[in-house]
């Protein structure tokens, strides 16, 4: 049985003007339309590891309960944490590094959940097969970048757009 290739995907909510967060780090307005299915939950379950930066790892435990377990989830950050979920291990990079490691011994598809700068790092890094952005109608002004990245221009193909009623976009690319 052929191994399976692994990719590398990005899953994330945005706003109309491009921010994950407003300028407090509060995702507070993507409430307003949690009233649809955007599949992530048929998402989490293609996922077998996690790949989050320290502000978002920081941000998911405060939503109680870790919601990977049974995943492997990799925290990018030279800073030591605390007492850590089972399956949560940290590195301080380089992603390059990572994004090779994980290519050649991952089990399964990695999420490269955010935020601005992990997802960013992994696009400079050439990481990133494919790219699921659900554009929210809010304009915050200013807030947490989708991206934070300093690389060369990157290319992705469009593969298919989907509008739901309350006016969310659903985006899917491709490299």
């Amino acid at each position: 049985m052929a191994k399976h290739a692994v990719k590398f995907r990005i899953y994330c909510a945005m706003s109309l003007d491009g921010f994950i967060a407003d300028h407090n780090g509060s995702v507070g307005f993507l409430d307003a339309f949690n009233d649809q299915d955007y599949g992530y939950k048929e998402f989490l379950t293609s996922i077998r590891t996690v790949v989050m930066g320290r502000r978002s790892y920081e941000f998911a435990r405060t939503l109680g309960s870790w919601e990977y377990t049974g995943k492997r989830s990799i925290i990018l950050t030279s800073q030591t944490l605390g007492s850590l979920p089972p399956e949560v291990d940290t590195t301080p990079g380089p992603v390059e590094t990572l994004a090779a490691d994980l290519r050649e011994h991952a089990a399964g598809d990695v999420w490269i959940m955010g935020g601005g700068a992990a997802m960013g790092a992994f696009l400079d890094a050439g990481a990133v097969d494919t790219m699921e952005l659900y554009v929210v109608p809010v304009l915050l002004g200013r807030g947490v970048r989708l991206f934070t990245r300093s690389g060369p221009p990157v290319s992705m193909k469009l593969l298919e757009t989907k509008k739901f009623a309350n006016g969310v976009v659903r985006t899917l690319y491709e490299k």
